[in-house]
């Protein structure tokens, strides 16, 4: 056992089954109480129509994949092999309004978002620092283990929807597992050796081949997602994991992830609330920041994966401040982002003409004039 992070809300260690050798990523999240007096903290009644239930049974019979409490390499207990999780989730969160969400997705979708003139692009700092501060509440904890168990649940039926494929590059959820004696919740997940991403790109330039077999690995990996009613909402370098022995990445971390639509409804939520990360944010994110409005979740999706193939062939973030600066200055990123101010004068884009062409004019652009991502999918590149 080995532990890979540990914070005062998670800890994350990697366990080995004794039986069978294999290797689990175990994330413990600590619960807050009920009588805590977190902010952010959701104290409301949840209504039956609104609200998706969790339960899952961890006595062994559920799933054929079950790890009980012996078998695992942990000196700590993990709850008692018998329990169940029963968690309510309202997933009309904060910020969510219901009439936008029911709005036809076409006509969001050709909605630009553009800048207003200084004033609209003064950055709000009291709304990034509630963004930053929402990253961690207990309504982020319950949204990841739900969206978890719903990729869990679309999993199973991967083989019969022909995304088998693309399963392969979403981490996958073994079980859910309850400490009541730590008010926790255990995630097991899937373990990918290879570290991230951004190790991968700090090592220095990633040959041109393998950039396009892990970026249409990743296009597949979301597609999967999209599939199974979900938008991830935070891709990003570190939040991809690489098996380099295989020549494999894989999507992960899901705690920012939004549900567009249960397995018994196919019309797609659009979003008001904020989530990601703030380098990443969109150009319709950015200004759901500072006024009110919604965003597609496929869309932003399209958005993260340009930025991180941009990423990839560089080094560098597209819309990072003044180099000069020891730190990036956020009211700088913004205004870069709001006014697509992407540096295309690397050699790579010389020589690759046409991956200019994908970022410039189908992935870091409004979202009117953003590609599906099937559209990227398709691409002669």
């Amino acid at each position: 056992m080995s532990t890979l992070h540990e914070s005062e809300a998670a800890t994350v260690k990697l366990v080995q089954h004794r039986k069978t050798g294999q290797r689990f990523v175990m994330k413990t999240i600590r619960v807050p109480s009920q009588d805590s007096d977190d902010d952010d903290s959701d104290d409301s009644d949840v209504g039956d129509e609104d609200a998706a239930r969790v339960v899952v049974d961890v006595s062994g019979g559920a799933y054929e994949d079950s790890i009980s409490d012996d078998e695992c390499s942990d000196d700590e207990s993990v709850g008692n092999g018998t329990a169940a999780i029963s968690i309510s989730v309202d997933l009309t969160t904060p910020g969510r309004d219901k009439t936008q969400r029911e709005s036809n997705h076409h006509e969001t979708s050709q909605s630009t978002v553009e800048p207003n003139g200084e004033e609209d692009l003064e950055l709000n700092n009291k709304n990034v620092q509630k963004f930053e501060r929402d990253r961690d509440s207990i309504r982020s904890i319950q949204q990841e283990i739900l969206v978890m168990q719903q990729i869990k649940s679309y999993s199973m039926k991967a083989d019969e929807n022909g995304g088998r494929e693309g399963r392969n590059h979403v981490v996958q959820l073994h079980e859910i597992l309850e400490d009541l004696d730590h008010n926790a919740i255990v995630l097991v997940e899937e373990y990918v050796s290879g570290g991230d991403l951004l190790d991968l790109v700090q090592e220095g330039r990633i040959p041109i081949d393998t950039v396009r077999k892990y970026f249409r690995q990743m296009l597949l990996g979301t597609q999967f997602l999209h599939r199974a009613g979900i938008a991830h909402r935070d891709i990003k370098l570190e939040n991809i994991l690489v098996d380099r022995e295989n020549g494999v990445c894989k999507l992960a971390d899901f705690g920012f992830a939004g549900i567009m639509f249960t397995s018994n409804k196919t019309k797609r939520r659009l979003f008001s609330d904020l989530a990601g990360t703030f380098c990443y944010l969109s150009p319709e994110q950015q200004q759901v920041m500072v006024s009110d409005g919604s965003y597609d979740g496929e869309l932003v999706d399209v958005w993260n994966l340009g930025c991180v193939l941009y990423m990839m062939l560089t080094g560098s973030s597209p819309f990072e401040s003044d180099a000069d600066e020891e730190e990036d200055d956020p009211a700088e990123i913004r205004q870069n982002i709001m006014d697509l101010r992407v540096d295309f004068e690397y050699r790579v884009f010389t020589n690759e003409p046409r991956l200019k062409q994908l970022l410039s004019e189908g992935m870091l652009v409004y979202v009117d004039q953003r590609w599906s991502l099937q559209k990227v999918l398709d691409f002669k590149w």
